[in-house]
C-alpha cells in the first residue's frame, strides 16, 4: 500500500445535499463531499490522521455544483492510500470503484479510479464543462409527445433563438451574484481564502461550474429578482462609520426607499462606468455552444415530456445557468422580448432575470488537458494506465449510463413533477416591465452597439491598409 494521486469520476442526484463541496460549517453527510470521503476512509484510501483534513490529501474537484444540482461527470482528485500495482491490471480502478460504491448511498457512484499525474488538479486541468438542463413542456404549455402545433413549435423556436444568444465571450455579470466576482484589491486571482481551512482545498476558485455559494446561504426565494440591484445601491452610500451622530439621525430619518413591485424586470443602462459596481474580466464567460432538443424527450418511461437545453464552456458562474434558462424562457413565453436577453449581455446593462430551478440541472460531461510532462518519468506512469489525459474509460462508461438509466434519470423525472415548478410558473406569470424604461434601455443599448460596429469597421480598415501596404513594400 502507499499513497497515489488519483482521478475519480463520479456521478450523484444532489436531492437533499448541500451541494458537491465539504463546508467548515457542516455536519456530516449535508454534501456530497462528506458521503465520499466517508466512504473512500471507509474503504482504507484516508488514513485515521488526515480524515477531515482534505486540503491534506491535495484534494481538488473538476466542478463544484450547487444545492440541488445532479452530475454525471464530476471529477475529484485526491492522494489515495492504495495499492499502485492494481492498476496494471485494472487501470480503470473498477474494483476499487465498487469497494468505494460500497459505502456509499445509492444516490452517489463512483464510475472508475484513475492514477493521474502529481500535479493534476482536477479545476485547473478542466477545460470544458457541459450541463443539461430539462424544462418540463409543460412551463412552455405543452402536455403529452405527439406532433406539437405551429403555435409550440413557434415556442421551441423561440426558446432556441434566445438559448444561441449566449454562444460567444460575454460579461454575464446579469446571470450571477455579481459582488461575488469583484476583483478584490491586493489578492490573488483565483486565490480565494476562506473560512475553515482544514475543510478547503487549494482549487476553490469560484467560477469552475455552477458552483455551490460558499460565502453565504440565501433562500432560494430569489426565483425573481437578482439581490445584486440592492447591494450596489447600498454601495454608493456613505459609510455609517464615518458619519458623525447628527447625519446618522438624519440618515435614520429619511423616508425608506420603496421597495420594487414583486415580478418588475427593471433594465438600467450605465453610459459611464459604474465605480460601485464595476464589471470586471472576471465576470466573462466563454460559451462554446447552446442546443436545444427540437424533439420532447423524457427521462423515464410514463414520464412527463421535457425539452433538453445544452450548454458547454469552459466555466460558469454561480447560477449563470439558471439564469439563462429563466431568460430563454420567458422569451419564449413572450414575457420579454429577444432584444431584452442580447442588451443584457453588455457591460453597461443591469437587468434583473428570472432563476430556473435547480431540480434539473445536470453535469453530463468534463474534458481535461493533456498530462503535463516531467522528468522523472512519473507522468509516463500516469500514462501508462490512464492515456495522454483524463477520459472516462469504457467500463466507466457503462457505469455512468446504467447510474443514470437505473437512478438518475428516474429521480429526475419525479423532479419534473414537483410544486416547485408550479410556483416558478406563478413566478413567470407575474413578470412585468416598465415600456417606458424598457425603450430608454434598448435605445442606449442600439447606440452601443452602433459605436462597438464602428470602432470594429474601423479597426479592420486599418488592419486592411496596413495588409495593403506591407504587400506594396515587398513588390
Amino acid at each position: 500500500m502507499g499513497k497515489r494521486k488519483v482521478a475519480l469520476y463520479v456521478g450523484y442526484e444532489g436531492t437533499g445535499y448541500r451541494g458537491l463541496q465539504a463546508q467548515p460549517d457542516n455536519a456530516p453527510q449535508q454534501t456530497i463531499e462528506d458521503a465520499l470521503e466517508a466512504a473512500i476512509f471507509a474503504a482504507g484510501g484516508i488514513l485515521p490522521s488526515n480524515m477531515g483534513a482534505l486540503k491534506k490529501l491535495g484534494w481538488s474537484r473538476s466542478s463544484r455544483t450547487d444545492k440541488s444540482v445532479h452530475s454525471l461527470a464530476t471529477v475529484v482528485a485526491m492522494k489515495m492510500e492504495c495499492d499502485p500495482e492494481a492498476f496494471e491490471s485494472d487501470p480503470a480502478g473498477i474494483k476499487l470503484s465498487e469497494t468505494i460504491n460500497s459505502h456509499l448511498p445509492p444516490e452517489i457512484k463512483v464510475f472508475s479510479v484513475q492514477r493521474v499525474t502529481k500535479s493534476f488538479d482536477a479545476r485547473t486541468e478542466c477545460n470544458r464543462r457541459r450541463y443539461h438542463y430539462y424544462l418540463p413542456a409543460s412551463i412552455l404549455g405543452i402536455q403529452g409527445t405527439g406532433s406539437l402545433s405551429k403555435i409550440y413549435e413557434n415556442k421551441i423556436e423561440l426558446l432556441e433563438e434566445a438559448w444561441k444568444t449566449f454562444e460567444g465571450s460575454y460579461p454575464f455579470h446579469n446571470y450571477t451574484r455579481r459582488r461575488l466576482y469583484r476583483e478584490e484589491k491586493n489578492s490573488r486571482r483565483g486565490g480565494y481564502s476562506g473560512k475553515g481551512g482544514s475543510r478547503r482545498t487549494s482549487s476553490g476558485s469560484r467560477d469552475d461550474g455552477e458552483e455551490h455559494d460558499e460565502e453565504e446561504s440565501i433562500p432560494e426565494e430569489e426565483n425573481l429578482i437578482s439581490d445584486d440591484e440592492n447591494t450596489a445601491a447600498a454601495a454608493a452610500a456613505p459609510d455609517e462609520a464615518a458619519l458623525d451622530i447628527a447625519e446618522s439621525i438624519k440618515s435614520a430619518e429619511a423616508a425608506p426607499v420603496p421597495a420594487r413591485p414583486k415580478g418588475l424586470i427593471q433594465p438600467t443602462w450605465y453610459s459611464e462606468r459604474k465605480l460601485e459596481d464595476p464589471i470586471t474580466r472576471r465576470h466573462y464567460r466563454f460559451i462554446g455552444d447552446c442546443e436545444v432538443s427540437r424533439e420532447l424527450i423524457t427521462l423515464a418511461p410514463g414520464g412527463p415530456p421535457c425539452i433538453r437545453l445544452s450548454v458547454q464552456g469552459a466555466s460558469f458562474m454561480l447560477h449563470q445557468i439558471r439564469h439563462m434558462v429563466g431568460a430563454a424562457t420567458a422569451v419564449a413565453l413572450g414575457i420579454i422580448p429577444l432584444e431584452l436577453v442580447q442588451a443584457s449581455l453588455a457591460a453597461p446593462a443591469r437587468v434583473n432575470l428570472p432563476l430556473a430551478p435547480a431540480c434539473s440541472l445536470v453535469l453530463a460531461g468534463a474534458e481535461f488537458s493533456p498530462f503535463r510532462t516531467s522528468w522523472d518519468g512519473k507522468a509516463a506512469q500516469a500514462s501508462s494506465t490512464s492515456g495522454d489525459r483524463l477520459t472516462l474509460p469504457a467500463s466507466g462508461e457503462e457505469a455512468q449510463q446504467r447510474f443514470a438509466q437505473e437512478w438518475l434519470l428516474p429521480a429526475m423525472s419525479s423532479l419534473l413533477q414537483g410544486e416547485e415548478w408550479e410556483d416558478w410558473e406563478g413566478d413567470l406569470d407575474m413578470l412585468f416591465y416598465e415600456e417606458e424604461e424598457y425603450e430608454e434601455f434598448i435605445r442606449s443599448y442600439r447606440e452601443y452597439r452602433k459605436r462597438g460596429d464602428e470602432r470594429k469597421k474601423e479597426r479592420v480598415e486599418v488592419l486592411l491598409a496596413e495588409a495593403a501596404a506591407k504587400e506594396n513594400g515587398e513588390e
